[in-house]
Parts: structure tokens; C-alpha cells; sequence
């Protein structure tokens, strides 16, 4: 495993959060540990410092520090070489990881090297030994690069990949609805859905094949919510939706047609059907003691995570200690004797079909109003209406 000089990463690993005074996370990786020692005497003053002895070692280490502004890594190495790490790296889907900074440094003064390196995305070459003011000037320039562009990423509102909002907009978004919420004494609802084993779907297909999942995610979504929904991505295969106005029982039945559709998008690759599952948490004002709208969105991945780790493609509405209010799955409800047994049993399971029942009786009613002359037509066309909206 990758070793860390540092004892752990900051407590907010997110740079572009972090005080002005807090050093930059560089993460070196060679086989050699007298180079990585030695660069990291260089810049131990001014970086934090991570090390790792190869690059399926430094791509771990890469994946568990989300603070990492800058990469210095050997050509020549066991497992992974340095040039199939910067390939893997930036062939990832994650615009953090196709921006991030690369230096790659090697013994050797050959330009077939150079142009390998920055040919395969390395951003700048250094020979061993590195100078100290050359290689210091070099990372200090690049970190502060990669502060600025990781800053211009999270005041975008719209996630470049997916086309959906950007995290930055889901809260800004989320917390005018929340307050709105509050000021006007209705309910709001926060699904996050997680999809399923994806660091393995884009091992085994590829980082082409992930992003096209993405996609086909995104786009499901926005089809199934409303005008008034907003649909973000909020993490790197994590979306979330915030649905103003709406009770548990409600968001639970989209949820439930948001999991379904997913599951039934085919993602093919020549001639292999890929299966897409997500985990999905589900969090409403009502039934939580909620203040902020991150406090919101955190409850929401933690019932998602649970979902996931309970085997996945489930929805979790409520922690264990709550008493049920939803089923586990949520279903529409069409036979009358069935609507008629929950109404005596628990009614407010009805409530997310009451217009499919409805209007499944309807045409009896008009025949009623006719032939019994009940002389009801003006209330016939209202209720016809609201069935229709």
C-alpha cells in the first residue's frame, strides 16, 4: 500500500475549501524509496507529501485522497509502469483526474522518453537528479494551476460529463427550496442514488463504456422528474434530486420507477449487454430533524450507501430505529379491493395512487351520473380536470 509521511489527509480534503495557509497534497511515486525520500526533503516544507512504491500503489493513493493536487512519477517501474499510470489516469471520467498535473521524472536525458511521457498526458518532465529550485518553482506553479481549475470546476452549475447540475448548483438550488419549505410549512424530499459496483463495471469495460453509463443515467433521470425537480451529480457516480413539494410516500414511488428504468437500460458493448443497478436513499423534511441542506443531502448518501451495502438496486427511506412508513418497495395500487383493504389498514399507502384509482373508476361515475340522473356534470368535469394534470 502507498505510504503516507503524513500521519492522514486534512479533515477537509477538498482544496478549494481549504485556508489559504493550508499546504498542497503532492503525491510521489517511484520505486525507488531514495528518490521518493529525497524529492520529498525537497518539498516537505511547503507540500504535504503521500509516496507510493509503484503506480497501482500511487493510483490507490490517487483514489483515496481527494486533496492531490500534483503528481510526480517514475517511468520505469514494477506493476504499473508510469506511463500506463498517467494512461489510466487521464482515460479516467472524472475531469479531476484528466486535469490534475503530472510530472514525470526519469534518469534518463532521451527525448524518445520526453515525447513518451507527454505524449501519454504527462504535463512536464524533469531528469534525475531533480534540480531543488527547478523542480520546487515547477510544482509550486502547478499546484496553484490545479487550485484554480479545480476552483472554476465547482462554481460551474452544470456537471460537463452528464449535462446535469453541478453540486455547486444542487445546494445553492437546495437550500432556496428548503426554505421555502420551512417558510411555508410544506414537505421536501432528497433521493441520492448510487450506482452499483461501478468502480468495477469501468475496471472490467473501460472508462468509455462508465461514461456512457453516466449519460444514460443523467438523461433517465431528467425524464422521470418533474420541471420543477432538480437532477445533479454530486459525486463521481453519485446524482442527486431534490423534489420540492413532495411527501415521502411520493418521492418513494419515484424512486422505485427511477430504479426500474435504470435497471432496464441496456448499455452494450459489441455484443455484451451491460446491467446498470443503483442504490438509492431517500430523505423527507417531514421525517427528519433537518437544518441545512448538505445535512439534507448527507442522509440521503448515507441511506444510499446502506442500500448499497445491503446487496444494492434497493431503495432505504428510514434508519433502523424509525418506524416504517413506506414498504421497502413501493408499488401502484389499481385493484379496488385492494385500495379498499389498505384504505382500513394504512391509508396513506393509497396516497401515491389515488388519481390511478381514480381515474380507473371514472368512467363508471359518468355512467352513474347518466343513467341514475344524478345530475352531477359540472363536479364530473372538475374531477376530470385534476385527473388530467
Amino acid at each position: 500500500m502507498a505510504t503516507n509521511t503524513q500521519i492522514q489527509a486534512p479533515a477537509n480534503n477538498n482544496p478549494s475549501e481549504s485556508n489559504e495557509d493550508q499546504k498542497p497534497w503532492v503525491l510521489i511515486v517511484d520505486d525507488s524509496r531514495m528518490i521518493r525520500v529525497s524529492i520529498g526533503r525537497i518539498l516537505k516544507k511547503e507540500f504535504n507529501i503521500i509516496d507510493a512504491a509503484d503506480g497501482e500503489q500511487g493510483w490507490e493513493a490517487l483514489l483515496a485522497n481527494d486533496a492531490i493536487q500534483v503528481i510526480i512519477t517514475d517511468a520505469d517501474m514494477p506493476v504499473l509502469n508510469g506511463y500506463d499510470l498517467i494512461t489510466r489516469i487521464r482515460e479516467h471520467q472524472t475531469p479531476r483526474y484528466q486535469d490534475i498535473p503530472i510530472i514525470m521524472i526519469t534518469g534518463a536525458e532521451d527525448d524518445h522518453v520526453r515525447e513518451k511521457a507527454l505524449k501519454t498526458g504527462a504535463t512536464d518532465f524533469i531528469v534525475k537528479p531533480p534540480d531543488k529550485t527547478r523542480l520546487l518553482a515547477r510544482v509550486r506553479a502547478y499546484a496553484k494551476a490545479d487550485r484554480t481549475s479545480r476552483k472554476l470546476t465547482e462554481e460551474a452549475t452544470t456537471d460537463a460529463l452528464t449535462q446535469v447540475s453541478s453540486r455547486r448548483y444542487f445546494y445553492q438550488r437546495g437550500m432556496q427550496d428548503l426554505a421555502f419549505a420551512k417558510r411555508h410549512n410544506s414537505d421536501m424530499s432528497i433521493i441520492a442514488l448510487t450506482l452499483d459496483n461501478f468502480p468495477e463495471l469501468m475496471k472490467t469495460h473501460g472508462n468509455k463504456i462508465a461514461k456512457q453509463i453516466l449519460v444514460s443515467v443523467a438523461n433517465n433521470l431528467k425524464q422521470t422528474v418533474r420541471t420543477e425537480d432538480t437532477v445533479a451529480r454530486v459525486g463521481d457516480y453519485t446524482f442527486a434530486l431534490i423534489l420540492p413539494n413532495t411527501r415521502q410516500l411520493e418521492a418513494a414511488t419515484l424512486c422505485e420507477r427511477a430504479k426500474d428504468n435504470i435497471a432496464a437500460t441496456e448499455i452494450s458493448e459489441t455484443n455484451v449487454s451491460i446491467a446498470v443497478t443503483a442504490s438509492i436513499g431517500l430523505t423527507s423534511l417531514s421525517q427528519s430533524n433537518i437544518e441545512t441542506i448538505k445535512d439534507f443531502l448527507n442522509n440521503a448518501i448515507k441511506r444510499a450507501q446502506i442500500a448499497l451495502n445491503a446487496g444494492g438496486n434497493r431503495l432505504i427511506a428510514r434508519d433502523e430505529h424509525e418506524a416504517p412508513v413506506i414498504d421497502a418497495v413501493v408499488t401502484e395500487i389499481t385493484d379496488i379491493n385492494q385500495a379498499l383493504a389498505l384504505m382500513k389498514s394504512n391509508e396513506k399507502s393509497l396516497i401515491p395512487s389515488l388519481n390511478n384509482i381514480i381515474a380507473r373508476i371514472f368512467p363508471l361515475l359518468e355512467f352513474a351520473n347518466k343513467t341514475l340522473r344524478w345530475e352531477l356534470d359540472q363536479q364530473l368535469a372538475a374531477i376530470k380536470e385534476k385527473l388530467t394534470k
